[in-house]
């Protein structure tokens, strides 16, 4: 027959819903581990302690704490994939650096100019590839985004810096059409 196949944004939205079912009692613990497409997920636990494990400990814990458990709500309760974790422990841990080295404690002195230069820190394409420029610049946007909106819901924040990042606008066509 024409089997089910599933699309790799296809099998994480299915897991989502899952762990989603798992969490609200629907269906038994561990189903939404496997993932369609051979695609085969960690267990939200073992992954949290993982990534916990990443972020420096000589950190003040101002600044470590809140990337913690911002890093566990969003493997445990949004039921991101091992990549999506990869990219905000990068991002979390330059966000935290820089502030470190700039004598912050936490995140209470974050300013939209910290965040431009983490961004600066983060995009490695070279100046002339345009394109590829914004699409990391987006991508790391993203995840600060998500980074924001979380400090800002515990009230880590006074203000919600989400909105200060506007990414740039990518178009898959770079030359204008021919006709």
């Amino acid at each position: 027959g024409h089997g089910c196949v599933l699309t790799h944004r296809g099998a994480i939205v299915t897991r989502r819903y899952l762990l989603w079912l798992e969490h609200k009692g629907h269906l038994p613990q561990g189903t939404g581990a496997v993932v369609h497409a051979g695609l085969v997920s960690d267990d939200p636990e073992a992954l949290h302690v993982r990534t916990a494990a990443k972020v420096d400990a000589e950190l003040a814990v101002g600044l470590r704490q809140p990337l913690v458990d911002y890093l566990g709500w969003a493997i445990c309760e949004r039921g991101l994939a091992r990549v999506s974790v990869k990219a905000i422990v990068r991002v979390g841990l330059t966000l935290c650096r820089h502030l470190a080295r700039a004598g912050h404690e936490s995140f209470t002195k974050l300013r939209p100019s910290h965040l431009d230069e983490v961004v600066a820190t983060l995009v490695s394409a070279p100046l002339d590839d345009l394109l590829r420029r914004r699409r990391q610049v987006g991508a790391v946007h993203s995840v600060l985004r998500g980074i924001l909106r979380y400090l800002f819901r515990h009230h880590r924040i006074t203000r919600d810096l989400a909105a200060t990042l506007t990414s740039p606008p990518c178009y898959g066509a770079r030359k204008l059409p021919t006709i």
